[in-house]
């Protein structure tokens, strides 16, 4: 479900606290001044739990990042449900005395957790998304997941266990296998065929966003080109798979064949949907892990 978040939205903060020098409390929430490179204060911060609370002076806005599933769960590796969720917003409300479900909605991240009997082969399964092939991610260095960079977004596969002590030195017994998208902007929701019309805090709050959002994350697993063999059976389905994987070869046809890039890219799903099924499971698996935080 949803993980890290980033969120923007008036701060009704008194002006000579926010144009002061030090220190304050507002509505029990502690500020310290943020300093620029120059010692210039252009604003102040705070943080509630994990959370880290900026407001700048410029705007007289705040800015509010890191996970809501650690501050909702105190760790993002166990089950973070919609109504966990709504109670965590709910929570920040209180905390805020913002109306923070009008907040706008500047980055997101998307994913589950699920038990695999392998997370290192289910990662190392990844091969490439719209011809960008994954790259590792490493943990002293040892490799522990991959992640495929796009400038909108970014799909990441990795072993939860492993994350988890790099991160919070904790360990973890199941065998976790986490697939995320981490959407840098929202315009990758927006910018595209079919829409998904997220903007604000309170449009997660809508079941088919929510659901929107979910099945995106298992689109781009199940889309992804694993490291397995694909076997075209025709010629068409042979040269529509090249033309895909190419990355310079597929902006030439789109640009200019765009029948024959629609083409393609329907055989080369198909494909690719062809592969998994024949390959894991784990798009059964994410779909239902979805399914069930959804419905809790």
């Amino acid at each position: 479900m949803v993980d890290n978040i980033k969120l923007k939205f008036p701060a009704n903060i008194p002006q000579h606290l926010l144009y002061g020098t030090e220190p304050f409390t507002h509505y029990e929430m502690k500020f310290n001044p943020s300093y620029s490179k120059e010692g210039e204060i252009y604003g102040f911060t705070t943080m509630i739990n994990n959370l880290k609370l900026d407001v700048y002076r410029s705007t007289s806005t705040y800015c509010l990042r890191n996970s809501l599933h650690k501050f909702s769960m105190g760790n993002n590796h166990s089950d973070f449900t919609k109504s966990k969720l709504i109670a965590a917003l709910q929570e920040l409300r209180h905390n805020t005395q913002e109306n923070i479900f009008e907040a706008d909605i500047q980055q997101l991240e998307i994913g589950c957790n699920i038990i695999v009997p392998d997370a290192n082969a289910a990662w190392k399964n990844l091969g490439s998304y719209k011809g960008r092939n994954y790259q590792p991610q490493y943990y002293n260095g040892q490799p522990y997941g991959s992640s495929c960079y796009f400038d909108q977004y970014v799909i990441k596969g990795y072993n939860k266990p492993t994350q988890v002590k790099a991160v919070d030195k904790e360990i973890i017994q199941e065998n976790l296998f986490r697939v995320e998208v981490n959407y840098k902007s929202m315009a990758a929701l927006h910018n595209r065929k079919i829409k998904i019309p997220l903007k604000k805090v309170k449009d997660l709050f809508e079941p088919e966003i929510i659901q929107q959002l979910c099945d995106d994350v298992v689109t781009k697993y199940r889309d992804t080109l694993k490291n397995q063999i694909v076997t075209p059976t025709t010629l068409k389905e042979a040269t529509a798979y090249s033309r895909m994987i190419v990355p310079v070869v597929k902006e030439l046809v789109h640009s200019n064949h765009k029948d024959t890039y629609n083409q393609d890219r329907a055989l080369y799903r198909r494909l690719m949907k062809k592969a998994a099924e024949g390959g894991d499971n784990i798009e059964k698996l994410l779909t239902a892990k979805f399914a069930e935080l959804m419905n809790k």
